[in-house]
């Protein structure tokens, strides 16, 4: 299951990121779109590794999210007036970053915590 997180609601569940040649996708199992980002409406996307996510800009209408578990991979994708929050598989946050990044020509911005 991967935390999904659009607007206030919250909801565990199983997802699919999916890219095309101008889009970035958010699949339910049964391959209904949960949400749909042009690329040309990302303003920022960013990845943290942490008990909750961590974002450079709070201020940016970001998330804020606390786990009651250890670190996870963390995915915020922003537009305008929407955004994102997926809770990454640990077998797979690597290739998911690397693809958006490829796929939509934005960098991911990686968030540490401060120490």
């Amino acid at each position: 299951m991967q935390t999904v997180q659009v607007g206030t609601k919250k909801q565990d569940v199983e997802t699919t990121v999916a890219f095309d040649k101008s889009t970035f996708w958010l699949l339910d199992p049964n391959g209904k779109t949960l949400k749909a980002f042009p690329y040309s409406s990302i303003k920022a996307a960013e990845y943290s590794y942490s008990k909750s996510p961590r974002w450079k800009n709070v201020g940016s209408g970001a998330p804020l999210v606390t786990t009651g578990s250890g670190n996870k991979h963390w995915l915020m994708v922003q537009t305008q007036s929407d955004y994102v929050l997926i809770a990454l598989d640990k077998d797979n946050y690597r290739s998911v970053v690397v693809a958006f990044e490829v796929r939509s020509g934005k960098a991911v911005e990686k968030v540490t915590e401060s120490k």
